[in-house]
């Protein structure tokens, strides 16, 4: 693993997602659990020039593309692979003693992987770009939803359903995307419209106030403290 990665840079992470990640993870759902936990080791065992934090916004950044790419059997297992990715991100911000056990003292999570002295990335930091990331993934999504593409539609309902548990976790990007989607199932409810992009629309909605009902959508002040 020391020769994995031959430099600490963006380059690397977008090799690695896109030969490897991306390659594999829609496959199958097993396919999707083990590139998720492979990427967790890489992290854990403190791989050399391994970023975590480079890796972890080429991924989310990127992954709006690979929604639209993908067959609706794939966005489901893409959907499983990117829950278990955002799993992980909960389980670090959790706490302070969790974050400062797993990622402090990992040369994944060096706010300059390049720099002859790296420092770490501190809990406050990572918890302001876990916000930062949920938000692009938001805007993503309620891009995604809008598309008069029907199969990006429909693949971006089916990650979604898979995310909820995990994603979008605070009451404002909530609402931001309980509303087009119900838009999308009043649409889809008229005469003439594509029963299963109203079905999924409402195992959605109906997931999504589970979510509510629960207490686990959190106020954005919440959700960095």
């Amino acid at each position: 693993r020391v020769l994995w990665f031959p430099d600490t840079d963006k380059e690397s992470m977008t090799a690695l997602l896109q030969h490897c990640v991306f390659a594999r993870a829609v496959f199958s759902p097993a396919d999707a659990r083990f590139c998720a936990e492979f990427v967790h080791l890489l992290h854990a065992h403190g791989t050399p020039r391994f970023s975590t934090l480079q890796y972890l916004d080429k991924l989310l950044k990127d992954m709006a593309a690979h929604v639209f790419a993908c067959t609706e059997r794939e966005a489901t297992n893409l959907g499983r692979f990117v829950a278990e990715t955002l799993r992980l991100l909960h389980t670090w911000k959790s706490s302070r003693a969790v974050y400062d056990k797993e990622c402090k003292s990992q040369p994944g999570f060096s706010v300059k992987p390049a720099a002859a002295q790296q420092s770490r990335a501190t809990y406050e930091q990572y918890v302001t770009v876990v916000f930062k990331w949920y938000n692009k993934l938001a805007k993503h999504f309620v891009t995604a939803l809008e598309s008069k593409e029907y199969m990006e539609v429909r693949n971006a309902l089916h990650v979604l359903i898979k995310l909820v548990s995990y994603f979008p976790a605070m009451k404002r990007l909530a609402t931001l995307i309980e509303k087009r989607v119900t838009k999308i199932q009043q649409e889809e409810s008229r005469e003439g419209g594509r029963e299963d992009l109203k079905l999924l629309a409402s195992r959605y909605l109906a997931m999504l106030t589970q979510e509510r009902s629960k207490g686990r959508l959190e106020t954005d002040e919440e959700f960095t403290r």
